[in-house]
């Protein structure tokens, strides 16, 4: 179960737009342009609906101040006429033949919308039970601090020497990102890092309409102040990476050379992005293969059922979309909710879930450190 309820997140509201069930469909098929085509077709049939409505109301007499008294008698007798003429202006609309004809027209993408968004809900990933145990441990060791926004994840030691490590990293689709607590926390306490796991409540897509550079930048602001804090004293620099799991790869990529720009990055001062299973679709991927402020790192498993790096074409592809100097490595026996602590829906188990977070974390944790 998730620790924060729907309720609690300010972002809720954007659930009312439909810039966010286009995010959810973009995210969740490749056939972006229908669903361009269905929400065009909603919002001209919103504007038609709208504007018989107008005109029915401007054909039928609605009383003019020149008819009002200043008795409040008659102000009550004007707001009921025009209360009635508003609805049956409405009435009126609805049976309009040209109204019908364009909602049985709509229909078929309304429909398809409904099928998107119900899929969106059925592929929803709570936390297990091990990365809850994490978030309780990490809680009362004073090494995690939760908000609407993020989880921050802190070593143990809170001395500030030279640069301090940290990385934001940004969830699988529809995973809650308290799945990830458990390696994260692992990292953290291991290899000093500061680990900043983005919560994207409560539609859990890394898309573009729901995530960008100023998110980050959000999160970096907020890490930084509380790692201040911590250490009472202001830290001479904070070294950030990036990384992502799954579809939070691909934003990951993404979001890389913006990141870097914000951090000013160099060819000398590479940007650190890692990437676990992710990489196989081609729609979803980011050509950043002339990008010089990026050292990146690939992590797949061997017997990962939704991220399949396996065949030789889908990892030639891979590296025609990365630097040369990219660094892609297979974990054998491993899966792909493993990366993180869900249960998955197309899961096999091939080696420990535990032995699967410590070969992820020494394998990323030596990336960081350039060991």
């Amino acid at each position: 179960m998730s620790t924060y309820p729907l309720a609690t997140f300010q972002r809720n509201i954007l659930f009312l737009s439909p810039r966010s069930w286009l995010g959810i469909c973009n995210a969740l098929h490749n056939q972006i342009s229908n669903s361009d085509v269905a929400f065009k077709c909603l919002g001209e049939w919103v504007r038609s609906l709208m504007l018989h409505v107008l005109l029915l109301m401007l054909a039928i007499q609605v009383p003019t101040s020149t008819t009002m008294t200043t008795t409040t008698s008659n102000h009550l007798g004007y707001k009921t006429r025009l209360s009635s003429s508003i609805l049956r202006a409405a009435l009126a609309t609805c049976i309009s033949p040209i109204v019908i004809a364009q909602t049985v027209e709509i229909l078929p993408y309304t429909v398809l919308i409904a099928n998107r968004l119900r899929m969106w809900k059925s592929l929803r990933q709570e936390a297990d039970e091990d990365a809850l145990v994490a978030v309780s441990s990490c809680l009362a060791e004073d090494r995690l601090v939760r908000s609407s926004h993020a989880d921050f994840f802190f070593p143990k030691k809170n001395v500030c020497n030279g640069k301090q490590k940290a990385i934001l990293f940004i969830p699988g689709m529809c995973v809650d990102h308290t799945a990830y607590a458990s390696i994260a926390a692992q990292i953290a306490s291991k290899g000093n890092v500061i680990v900043v796991i983005i919560c994207l409540e409560p539609f859990r897509i890394a898309d573009k309409y729901f995530i960008d550079v100023s998110e980050l930048r959000k999160c970096v602001k907020t890490a930084e102040e509380l790692w201040n804090k911590r250490c009472g004293t202001k830290c001479s620099e904070v070294e950030w990476c990036l990384g992502g799991h799954s579809y939070g790869g691909y934003a990951a990529l993404r979001l890389a050379s913006g990141f870097a720009q914000f951090l000013h990055k160099s060819s000398d001062e590479k940007l650190k992005l890692v990437v676990w299973a992710a990489g196989d679709r081609k729609r979803f991927l980011t050509n950043v293969s002339h990008c010089e402020k990026l050292d990146i790192l690939v992590l797949y498993g061997s017997r990962d059922e939704l991220c399949d790096l396996n065949q030789e074409g889908n990892l030639r592809q891979l590296k025609s979309y990365l630097p040369t100097n990219a660094k892609i490595k297979c974990l054998k026996g491993a899966n792909h909710n493993n990366f993180a602590s869900y249960a998955g829906i197309m899961s096999h188990e091939f080696i420990s879930r535990e032995s699967q977070h410590s070969e992820v974390t020494s394998k990323t944790l030596r990336f960081l450190h350039d060991v």
